[in-house]
This record gives structure tokens, C-alpha cells and sequence, in this order.
């Protein structure tokens, strides 16, 4: 296979031409210039004898710098030529018309087609003045009564010999460059196909290596993790033998096609044969981006393919390997995440899964808790509690707060500290989120036959928020309730990094009758200005003030400013966390509205919370 690197273009043809023309000129010029040289003096030709000696220092400095810039070291020989046919001319006679003649030729070599045009014209111009007004002896009895008609004929032959040898010059430089520009197509074909799969065009086995030998060095330099994630379609045996290998090749052009928009742009997909293939993450950090990655890729190549007259459903079982936990080289490394892949299969497919190590087992069970988490809706694992919120100034009770928990048959009551971030990372939430907003305006309603005036708030996340449908949600759910009886409570850092949509959606369900709670107000980075651009009704003092309203006097006067604060904007007002008496009786000088904690009660079940409900229940007025 030929190697792109070493084949020329033609500035680099232009290159080694110069190089070695002033090698032959240098050691030709010296052997023939001293004897020159030294004749010229014993002759007393003073005019020659300089002329040589300038002309061999003059070489001799071209030729040390022969190597530098190609196009001022071309011009300056050129500029060396000329000057020698002038000064010849005038000592030696016509003979010396070589050294303008090969002026233009080696300009077309060595520069530019423009510059030998240039050269044609200066020879004629020179040949021509230098002839008829130095009355040089042009070696014929031709019009010798009219020197200029006699130079003038002599020019004209004479550009024309020069122009044809500088024309044959250009022809072949032409066809060279041709063949030059050619060989170096065809050796980059060869190249990326002895680098490329041939089907997919994603980078071979060998094309792999390399780029891991590469980025497993600048990961030593850089004390950086690398990722290798061995992929094999699941099933792909079947469609080749129900389908045929023609389909199953388009198959697996397509799934590179998907793994190519799913990477980043550093990243390399390989095709190693077969249904298998190989993604290189050159740098990736924390356990929760490379598993976000490897996430995003199953993703990416889960799903329906549709291909010539069939639509096939695909997924693929990755395995994952990292250096330089699982391997310091590229075979291991390949061989460990394929080990890995082949684990992912026999655990059913359609997953991934890492090889070893203490952080494969913290995402092992990341993984179990995601995929407990998918089915945890239809198998009716989720359940809500409910924690009240009194009233500041007594014991009575007209609202409360709507919180998930999940009841696993083996791990008992999971807290939401644990499942909510992964369902929040794999889009889970939105579907979580729909059903606590469906069963709480259903649990609300039902209450409100017993409880008319009281009022549930239901949380929102910020993944949530960009759901199309989400105020179909809540219209659904206001449908079924009281008005007025719902409340949606969001936190400070959604509302401010959406701010055009959420005073669009925001404004929607306050004109549907939702009431809107700013959650853990004081704890973001809010203007205080935005308070007045969005429709909100409630502000949710942080717990972390509240915790420290006995013994700190800076968190005493941010809640005694958030209360007159919200009084002055007529916003209600909830204190959360309230736990000790002391809390409470602080909260209830400032005015806080309502209060929500431990000190009262802690989140219930339903049921539960009903019974407490009957003994606390206060109507509004």
C-alpha cells in the first residue's frame, strides 16, 4: 500500500528539483568557476573575474539556504542567471544567450508558468538593448550594416527556441502534475480503505488500535479515564437467516449511522465484522457521564429500523471497559469489554454492562434500580404520602403536600432521595410525574367530599416542565377537583432557567385555577424583580432557615424579610421543616401562614393521613 506521506505534489516536486539543481550548480560551479577564476586574472579580464568570484559566493549562499524558502531561494538563482547572461554577454559575447535561455525554463520548473512568461519577456528586452547598444559581436554577416535588424532577427529566433523549450517544459510539468495528483488520490483511497470498513466506512481494527494507542497516551498524560464499549446486535443471527444477508448488511449500515450521531464529535465507531461493533470515548470523567454516554448509545441504536419493503426492531447488548481501571493496553481493554458484552446478554439483552471493579457494582445497582424503577408503574409499587400543613396562628389543618414513595417487594419503602435524580436522568419522570398528578387530583377528590375546602400541592421538576403535554396534565387533573384546590409547587432554579417558559406555563395554570408555590424560596439566586413578573401565590420558606431560627439571628431576619416580603407582595406564606416548638413560635410571631414539618406530623400514607385528617381538619374562615 502506498504511503500518502510519501508521495509528492507538485510544490514539494519543486522542492527537491531546487535542491538538487543547486547541488549540481555548487559543486559544478566551483569546479569549473576557480580555474575560471584564475585564468581571468592571468588574462587580466577583471570584469570576468569578478563576475565569477560574486557568482561563486553567490551560489555558495544559495546553497546553504537551499533548504528554506523555496520560492525566494528559486527567484534569487533566477535573479543569479540573469545577471551572468548580461555581464557574459558584454565579456564573453553571444554565446553566453545559454544563460538567458534557460531563464524562462527553469522559472516554469521551479516557480510558475507566469514567471516564465516574465523571463521570456525580459530576455527579449535584454538581448535585444544589450545587442544593439554594447554592439556585441553576434557571430554573423546578417544585416551587419543594420545592427538593430540584425538583433532584431537574433531575439526573435532566439524566443522563439526559448519559448518552445519552455512551453515542452510546462506541457510535461502539466501531465506530471496529472500523474502526481492521481497517484496521490488513488493512495488515499487505498489508504482509507485499508483503514475503513468496507461496508459502513466507520473505522477497521486496525484504525481502532491506533486511535486507542492515541488516546490511551494522552490519557497517561493527562491522569484522564478512557471508555471502550463493545456492541453486538442482539438476535442479528435471525435476520440474516429470515431476510438474507443483503438486508442484514443495510442493517448494519444503518445501526452505524445511528451510533455516528449518538457519539461525540472525539469519539471513533469501528466495525470489527459481523454485527459487532466498537465505540472509543477518548475522555470521559465521573461514573454518571460515562454512564449517561453508554446510555444515550443503547438508546441510539434501540428501535425500528425501517429498510427495503421490512421494518425490523433492533436492540444491542453493550459491554464497557475503562482504562486504566480494566486494562492498561488495547487488548486488554477489547477483551474485557467484551467479556462485559457478553454479560450484558446473558442478563437478558438489551443492556449494558461493565466489566468488574467496585464502580461496576455501584452502576450494577444503578441499573437494577432504573429497571426496577421502568416496571415499578404497572406493577403498582408507587404510592403517595401526604404531610399536612397547618395554619400559623393554630392546630388546624386545610392543606397538604403530595409526596411519592416507592414500596419494592424486596427493598421495602425506597426514599425518593434515591429513585427521583434516575428518573429524572432517563426521562422516567415525565411519566412518573403524570401519574402522582393524576392520582393526587383523584385522592383530592375523593377527600373533598368529606373535606371540601382543602387543598393539595403536587411537586414539578424541571424535566417536567418540558413536557408538550404537561398542561393537558393539569387540566385533566383540575377537571377532577375543587376549584382552586390545587396548588403546583416549583423550585427557584427551574423557574429561572426557563424564564420565558415558565411565565408561558406558569400563566396558563394560574388561569386554569392552579394555585403556584415558589418551593426552597431564598436557597437559588432569584431576582427579586421576578417575583412580580410571575403569577405566583405562595412562597415556601427552606427548611435550612427554619432549622436555624433559634440560635441564628441571620436566618431569624432572612425569614422575617421573606414574610414581609411576601406580605407586601400579597403572597402566602409556608415554612417547611419546622421541627421544635421554639421554631414554630418564632414563625407564628413573624406570620408565617402556614407551617409543615415533623413538629406536626411526617409524611403518611393515605390512609393514615385521612384518620389524622378527621381530628385536624380546619375550614377555611
Amino acid at each position: 500500500m502506498a504511503d500518502t506521506a510519501s508521495i509528492e505534489d507538485l510544490t514539494t516536486w519543486r522542492a527537491r528539483l531546487l535542491a538538487r539543481l543547486l547541488s549540481v550548480v555548487f559543486f559544478a560551479g566551483w569546479l569549473v568557476g576557480v580555474p575560471s577564476v584564475v585564468l581571468a586574472f592571468r588574462e587580466q579580464l577583471w570584469p570576468l573575474a569578478l563576475a565569477d568570484i560574486v557568482a561563486l559566493i553567490w551560489v555558495s549562499l544559495l546553497y546553504r539556504s537551499r533548504e528554506k524558502n523555496r520560492v525566494r531561494v528559486s527567484v534569487q538563482l533566477l535573479a543569479l542567471m540573469y545577471l551572468l547572461g548580461i555581464v557574459l554577454l558584454g565579456t564573453v559575447g553571444y554565446v553566453a544567450q545559454i544563460y538567458l535561455m534557460a531563464l524562462p525554463v527553469l522559472a516554469v520548473l521551479l516557480l510558475s508558468m507566469r514567471a516564465a512568461v516574465v523571463g521570456l519577456v525580459l530576455n527579449g528586452v535584454t538581448l535585444l538593448a544589450a545587442g544593439y547598444f554594447l554592439q556585441i559581436d553576434a557571430g554573423t554577416l546578417l544585416f551587419s550594416d543594420q545592427p538593430m535588424l540584425r538583433w532584431t532577427a537574433i531575439t526573435f529566433n532566439f524566443l522563439m527556441i526559448d519559448t518552445a523549450l519552455t512551453a515542452a517544459c510546462a506541457f510535461l510539468l502539466k501531465g506530471m502534475e496529472g500523474a502526481l495528483n492521481e497517484q496521490r488520490t488513488n493512495a488515499e483511497k487505498l489508504a482509507h480503505f485499508a483503514m475503513h470498513d468496507a461496508l459502513t466506512g466507520l473505522a477497521n481494527r486496525r484504525l481502532l488500535h491506533d486511535r486507542i494507542g492515541q488516546a490511551l497516551a494522552k490519557a497517561e498524560r493527562e491522569a484522564s479515564q478512557v471508555g471502550l464499549l463493545m456492541l453486538d446486535l442482539d438476535h442479528f443471527k435471525n435476520v440474516n437467516d429470515s431476510h438474507g444477508h443483503d438486508l442484514g448488511d443495510e442493517l448494519i449500515v444503518a445501526v452505524g449511522e445511528r451510533l455516528q450521531h449518538a457519539v461525540r464529535a472525539g469519539d471513533t465507531v469501528a466495525r470489527l465484522g459481523g454485527d459487532e461493533f466498537v465505540v472509543l470515548l477518548p475522555k470521559v470523567g465521573q461514573d454518571i457521564e460515562i454512564l449517561a454516554m453508554v446510555e444515550r448509545i443503547l438508546q441510539a441504536v434501540d428501535g425500528l429500523y425501517p429498510l427495503a419493503h421490512h421494518a425490523l426492531y433492533v436492540s444491542a447488548s453493550i459491554g464497557v471497559a475503562l482504562y486504566p481501571r480494566d486494562g492498561k493496553d488495547a487488548a486488554s481493554l477489547l477483551k474485557n469489554a467484551d467479556t462485559a458484552m457478553y454479560r450484558a446478554k446473558e442478563s437478558g439483552r438489551n443492556r449494558f454492562q461493565f466489566f468488574q471493579s467496585a464502580m461496576n457494582e455501584r452502576l450494577v445497582a444503578r441499573m437494577e434500580l432504573e429497571s426496577e424503577l421502568r416496571g415499578a408503574l404497572e406493577r403498582n409499587e408507587l404510592l403517595l404520602y401526604f404531610q399536612p400543613r397547618v395554619d400559623g396562628q393554630g392546630t388546624g389543618c386545610h392543606s397538604a403536600e403530595a409526596l411519592i414513595r416507592w414500596q419494592h417487594p424486596r427493598w421495602g419503602l425506597v426514599s425518593p432521595v434515591r429513585f427521583i435524580p434516575v428518573a429524572e436522568e432517563t426521562d422516567l419522570i415525565v411519566s412518573i410525574g403524570a401519574w402522582v398528578m393524576r392520582s393526587a387530583s383523584e385522592q383530592l377528590a375523593h377527600w373533598q367530599q368529606q373535606y371540601p375546602q382543602l387543598r393539595l400541592s403536587v411537586n414539578l421538576s424541571a424535566r417536567e416542565f418540558r413536557d408538550h403535554g404537561l398542561l393537558d396534565k393539569v387540566q385533566a387533573a383540575v377537571a377532577r377537583v375543587r376549584p382552586g384546590s390545587l396548588e403546583i409547587e416549583v423550585t427557584e432554579s427551574l423557574v429561572m432557567h426557563n424564564l420565558e417558559t415558565a411565565q408561558r406555563l406558569l400563566g396558563s395554570m394560574r388561569a386554569m385555577g392552579v394555585g403556584i408555590a415558589l418551593d426552597d424560596f431564598g436557597t437559588g439566586f432569584s431576582s427579586l424583580a421576578y417575583l412580580k413578573a410571575f403569577p405566583l401565590d405562595i412562597l415556601k420558606i427552606d427548611q435550612s432557615f427554619v432549622r436555624g431560627l433559634e440560635n441564628d439571628p441571620q436566618d431569624k431576619a432572612i425569614v422575617k424579610t421573606i414574610v414581609d416580603l411576601a406580605g407586601n407582595l400579597r403572597l402566602g406564606t409556608v415554612a417547611e421543616g419546622v421541627e421544635t416548638e421554639a421554631q414554630a413560635q418564632v414563625l407564628r410571631q413573624f406570620g408565617v401562614d402556614e407551617l409543615q414539618g415533623y413538629l406536626f406530623a411526617k409524611p403518611m400514607p393515605a390512609q393514615e393521613f385521612e384518620d389524622w385528617l378527621q381530628a385536624h381538619y380546619t375550614p377555611v374562615g
